[in-house]
């Protein structure tokens, strides 16, 4: 009775967490740059998510959030590079299917908006266009291409 409850509230915490990342993409979407001054009064908030001991349906959520923004804001995505490219990193040692594919998608975008790599041939060679399967070593292959700018 109480692991179902818990489960149950874990499933609505999961539930409400996506509409809330609905809503931020939707408003990076519409409003792109110009938004970013209003996410950062929720950063701190995404920035836990990240956290090593958060469970995998928030680090895929958190991942998402700064996926719609460097999407969205482009270059000016820039100033939060210190934020999510180490969890980035950490997250290759994560075993959910979830947050691989979700990071795989969120690198290649990372890497194709810095220009780190040269052509799309690499970027389709480094692990498929957007929504493609997620492989560790692509996922390897690409963070390696951006780990410098984290020294």
């Amino acid at each position: 009775m109480v692991e179902e409850q818990l489960v149950d509230e874990d499933d609505e915490d999961t539930y409400i967490l996506s509409k809330v990342t609905e809503v931020i993409h939707a408003l990076m979407a519409a409003y792109r740059s110009a938004f970013l001054p209003v996410l950062d009064n929720l950063i701190p908030h995404v920035v836990r998510l990240l956290g090593p001991d958060r469970p995998w349906p928030d680090h895929q959520w958190g991942i998402c959030v700064f996926d719609d923004v460097i999407e969205f804001a482009g270059a000016d995505s820039v100033k939060y590079q210190e934020i999510f490219l180490r969890p980035l990193l950490e997250f290759l040692k994560d075993k959910s299917p979830e947050v691989e594919s979700v990071l795989l998608f969120s690198t290649i975008r990372v890497v194709h908006s810095f220009n780190l790599l040269r052509s799309d041939k690499q970027l389709l060679m480094a692990g498929g266009r957007w929504g493609c399967t997620a492989q560790p070593f692509s996922l390897v292959h690409v963070l390696k291409q951006f780990q410098h700018l984290l020294k």
